[in-house]
């Protein structure tokens, strides 16, 4: 027998009370608090005459953990990407992603979404995404003045088609000289078909106390959204119905949650206007809920995905109110996820307690400042009190008597205790660090003191693991994101006649797409800073330009790594710098073309083809020699700053910096050994080409490499480097 709606209406209750942020919950009152701190709000224990200065540890941490986590979802412009089945599949599967992270980054307010996210996540441990499919009107006026009408004929017969309906809603006619004419306005509405993809207060939603990890898992999840009684009506909702249920006139009013989290969030919301609900019943808010439940509603032994709608604790009437769904239109995000559960730990966990000491220590800090500025006074009976409180600085008061007025008034001074409490806060700001993994960009001075950019390097990606840690976290999250809107563009066929994609337009027809699980996003731990890893592709380019002589890498390799320095320069549309190696680009073709021709030319003529690469390999060779001789000249310039450098820090204390300045040089020859080395193998690939030298070509070849090197030597300097220091040790 199937469930009547008070038995669907009883489970959902019982789901209610059992749930994450369901009333008089610790989670509620956690999140509330959160708030508080990010805002620096008071505690509650501030005394009158002492200092209530309260510190703003949560935020400060919050805001500098955003750009470092925001930027590698944003630099590159792709959110993630789906990996291909096969080697077949690699085309389609770079539009699929391409369109997908469009239509969260761009058809939405992708950015500010992914922002909203990430930071409730770290102030209040969680933080959701909201992706539905929706199908609404969207309705504008426009209005003409002088039309024919012919004119407004014509206008209207552009306007109207399939999914856009016009509607004047106002006429007037006007009188010329050349004839009448007539003042329009309509309505025009357009059936517009989108996913929705927005941030969702954490507050607003209810979920299920067994939820281990993803929502789509969770036996219960309920969302209480803003709803006013246009807003449902606008839905579908009954008017007739909706309007036999009662509304109220505060948006913070709910029949299912005592608010403290949303009363947190909104504390400057100060309107109150109880007149409103008797002249404008349209704009009431209505205790609204969707909720999302697993329950054997027909009877048959198995719970299914139900979607179910609630105002008032009442189901409006209708079969679209109560339907079964195939997925939950939530996905979670936590900074810092706690094994076999969905709610995470966020910054506030790591910090309250260090934020409370913080705080407590400043106060006791500017009390005592107050007092060693501003003197207490001790004075007898003789000194008018009254005036003498009355008085200002430098001002005069009258002490009774004849007798000296020394011992009459007497300043109670008080010592600085800052000596003592600076250290302690000292200590409290580096176990903050330390906790989250924020460092606001410092780093250790001794690291900057040695002489290899590489300990520097080193120093750096130690101190960010923990923040790539938890970017790597929130990424996860995102991946599920972009599977869940992927299966929604399946679902409902979201067309697009014509969508920029990689620099060129492209249809989009979702008809022969498939669900998507394969999902890789390049973010987290082991990718280095984007320094790193720039090197590191024009290092991988070098061994591509190698295997290149040897028919291992076509056009379509080169360009691809070409795309992945770009995109990692910031660069988010690489395609309009270079032409795409699709034999169905024009441009490419033409260019392939123009080489086959080339080509067959300099077989024909074998000297013109010799001429032509023994030409080519001269200006490779002057390139190079110039990017020899820049090199050098740069790392003279380094060893001479840091001689410089280091003959100013013997000159302070030669006995303590000697070892400091053997290891420093040690690092230099070592740095400078392996550019050397990197020259030679230069060289080395350029004598492969002896084939087409000449033997006058050979020995400028010969005599550019004994340069260099040479040149090198004269920079080392042969007593070492660092030679004109021993004189002054």
């Amino acid at each position: 027998m199937k469930m009547t709606d008070d038995d669907v209406i009883k489970v959902l209750r019982n789901h209610r009370k059992d749930s994450f942020g369901a009333n008089d919950k610790q989670l509620t009152r956690d999140r509330a608090e959160a708030m508080d701190r990010y805002h620096g709000r008071p505690y509650g224990d501030e005394e009158e005459g002492f200092s209530q200065f309260v510190t703003k540890d949560l935020a400060e941490n919050v805001d500098w953990a955003m750009p470092t986590i925001m930027r590698p979802f944003i630099q590159s412009g792709t959110l993630a990407e789906f990996k291909p089945d096969s080697e077949d599949d690699e085309e389609q599967v770079q539009v699929e992603s391409d369109y997908t992270n469009y239509v969260i980054m761009e058809d939405n307010d992708g950015f500010i979404s992914l922002h909203d996210v990430v930071k409730d996540a770290l102030i209040l441990r969680n933080g959701y995404f909201n992706h539905e499919f929706e199908e609404l009107d969207e309705v504008y006026i426009r209005e003409w003045s002088n039309l024919s009408d012919m004119e407004l004929s014509l206008i209207k017969d552009k306007f109207e088609n399939d999914s856009t309906t016009f509607e004047i809603i106002e006429t007037e006619e006007e009188s010329e000289d050349s004839g009448q004419y007539k003042k329009v306005a309509a309505k025009i509405t357009t059936k517009v078909r989108r996913i929705n993809v927005e941030a969702v207060p954490p507050e607003e939603l209810k979920i299920s106390n067994n939820c281990r990890g993803s929502l789509q898992k969770s036996d219960y999840v309920g969302h209480e959204p803003r709803k006013t009684r246009s807003d449902l009506i606008e839905m579908g909702i009954d008017k007739e119905w909706l309007d036999k249920i009662s509304g109220t006139n505060n948006d913070s009013q709910s029949q299912y949650n005592d608010n403290t989290e949303s009363d947190a969030r909104d504390k400057a919301t100060d309107e109150t206007d109880e007149t409103t609900i008797d002249i404008d019943k349209s704009m009431q808010y209505m205790s609204y809920s969707v909720e999302y439940v697993r329950m054997d509603f027909d009877d048959d032994g198995i719970a299914e995905l139900r979607r179910i709608v609630t105002v008032s604790d009442q189901i409006p009437t209708g079969k679209e109110w109560n339907r079964i769904v195939d997925s939950i239109p939530f996905t979670g995000v936590s900074p810092k996820r706690m094994p076999h559960r969905h709610i995470g730990e966020s910054f506030q966990d790591d910090l309250s307690d260090l934020a409370e000491q913080h705080t407590t220590l400043v106060r006791q800090l500017f009390d005592n400042t107050y007092k060693t500025t501003n003197n207490q006074w001790a004075f007898n009976d003789r000194v008018d009190e009254a005036e003498f409180l009355d008085q200002g600085p430098s001002a005069a008061f009258r002490v009774e008597g004849k007798e000296p007025v020394n011992g009459s008034i007497e300043a109670i001074r008080h010592d600085s205790i800052a000596q003592h409490l600076l250290p302690v806060i000292s200590y409290v700001e580096e176990k903050k660090k330390k906790r989250t993994g924020v460092n606001e960009g410092d780093l250790d001075p001794n690291v900057l003191m040695q002489a290899t950019k590489g300990a520097f390097m080193e120093d750096l990606s130690r101190k960010s693991q923990k923040m790539e840690m938890t970017t790597r976290m929130i990424a996860e999250s995102v991946k599920e994101l972009v599977i869940n809107v992927h299966a929604l563009i399946v679902k409902h066929q979201l067309k697009a006649d014509s969508v920029k994609l990689g620099g060129n337009f492209t249809s989009i027809d979702p008809s022969e797409w498939s669900p998507r699980k394969k999902v890789v996003v390049k973010v987290g731990l082991g990718t280095g800073n984007s320094e790193e890893r720039i090197r590191n592709l024009t290092l991988l380019k070098g061994l591509q330009e190698e295997l290149k002589e040897r028919g291992l890498v076509t056009d379509e390799e080169a360009y691809k790594l070409y795309v992945d320095i770009a995109k990692e320069l910031g660069e988010t549309n690489p395609e309009k710098y270079a032409v795409t190696p699709d034999p169905q680009n024009p441009k490419y073709a033409q260019i392939k073309q123009q080489q086959k021709a080339a080509q067959a030319q300099g077989q024909q003529n074998p000297l013109a083809e010799a001429e032509a690469i023994k030409g080519k390999f001269s200006i490779q060779k002057e390139q190079m020699s110039n990017q020899y001789k820049g090199q050098i000249e740069q790392l003279r310039e380094s060893n001479k700053n840091t001689i410089e450098q280091l003959r100013e820090a013997n000159k302070a204390n030669a006995s303590q910096n000697r070892l400091q300045f053997e290891m420093m040089l040690q690092n230099q020859k070592a740095e400078f050994n392996r550019e050397l080395l990197f020259i030679k193998e230069q060289f080395k690939l350029a004598q492969n080409h002896d084939q087409i030298m000449s033997d006058e070509t050979k020995k400028a070849a010969e005599l550019e490499k004994d340069y260099a090197v040479e040149g090198m030597k004269v920079d080392l300097g042969q007593p070492g480097i660092g030679a004109g220091l021993q004189d002054e040790r």
